[in-house]
């Protein structure tokens, strides 16, 4: 049985619903993680398959990107942002999400090129650093623990509209990858798994309404998370893969 990560927040809801409803669920063993785990586990051989942020790829050797889905954004996403009191020329100190180095590689980016202003410290942070969201003090923020904050923080600096005010491109946060080993045929049930519960998103949709309608999913699934690894995003990806790769 082939050993899955994907990543725990509701921006993968839809693809693990796709794998439920498809039964594929059944020919797998999913595990579901924070993204700095499922990089974890992915390099320590620990899974076959993971939902991997982009911001990992220069450090593996092999892999191959095995579906047309990914976690992506074009001018929007919410979920990865900036959140502050002020505005961001006065900050002087971010916290960083310890669950993605994607984020934090992109926002090292966005502070050099987008804002220019690469003075501001950036700290190392744990559990509950939001609360660290104070004065001249503002917190990188991922995932759904950002969705209390967005009605709340004054400053919000989304990272995928700065992304693409900065390039014009769209932004890929994750994608799936597998160990060389993984067959075409089994790929090719992911993908279709994928694509089921992604075009099944107004279903979950209702689903989810029903127990948490203080969150704009409707908003969320269609507007912000865009799914589709198409050229742009790819274009996207490889001009942020690039820049990493060159000290900022």
């Amino acid at each position: 049985m082939i050993k899955v990560s994907a990543v725990s927040y509701h921006n993968t809801t839809p693809m693990i619903y796709g794998i439920q409803k498809t039964k594929f669920i059944n020919e797998i063993d999913l595990q579901l993680d924070i993204p700095a785990v499922t990089a974890l586990k992915f390099m320590n051989d620990e899974v076959d398959v993971a939902l991997l942020p982009t911001g990992v790829l220069p450090q593996l050797k092999n892999y191959k990107i095995i579906t047309d889905i990914c976690i992506g954004a074009i001018e929007q996403v919410k979920t990865v942002a900036v959140f502050a009191e002020q505005k961001i020329e006065s900050i002087q100190k971010i916290h960083l999400d310890y669950h993605s180095r994607t984020s934090v590689e992109l926002l090292k980016i966005l502070l050099d090129e987008y804002w220019h202003l690469p003075h501001i410290e950036l700290v190392a942070a744990s559990e509950q650093f939001e609360k660290n969201i104070k004065n001249n003090s503002a917190a990188l923020m991922i995932g759904d623990k950002t969705f209390p904050l967005l009605s709340k923080i004054p400053f919000q600096y989304d990272l995928a509209t700065a992304w693409h005010n900065l390039t014009q491109l769209p932004f890929a946060f994750a994608v799936w990858v597998a160990k060389p080993g993984v067959s075409e045929e089994w790929a090719d049930k992911l993908n279709y798994a994928l694509h089921f519960g992604i075009n099944h998103r107004q279903q979950l949709i209702e689903e989810l309404t029903q127990t948490n309608n203080e969150i704009d999913w409707q908003d969320y699934y269609f507007n912000c998370i865009s799914y589709e690894l198409d050229d742009l995003k790819k274009k996207g990806m490889n001009l942020f893969l690039n820049k990493i790769k060159k000290p900022l």
